[in-house]
């Protein structure tokens, strides 16, 4: 879950460069009650949950991202 601390906030995923930074593909956002199918230019909210699929290693780092 990004928290209001998060570097992700208000970036795109294109500016957020996730995959580079953790190895991580996001897949979906649980935005609310939605769950919404991002593209690159879609912009990462505090509270959004990301749903990511990749190595078991990124996960971690993606945490320490959305949640610092």
């Amino acid at each position: 879950k990004v928290t209001e601390k998060s570097p992700l906030v208000n970036k795109t995923l294109r500016e957020a460069k996730i995959p580079e930074e953790t190895g991580m593909w996001v897949l979906a956002i649980k935005r609310g009650d939605k769950c919404i199918r991002p593209k690159p230019d879609t912009r990462i909210q505090v509270g959004d949950i990301l749903i990511a699929s990749g190595y078991a290693e990124g996960e971690k780092d993606l945490e320490k991202l959305a949640s610092p």
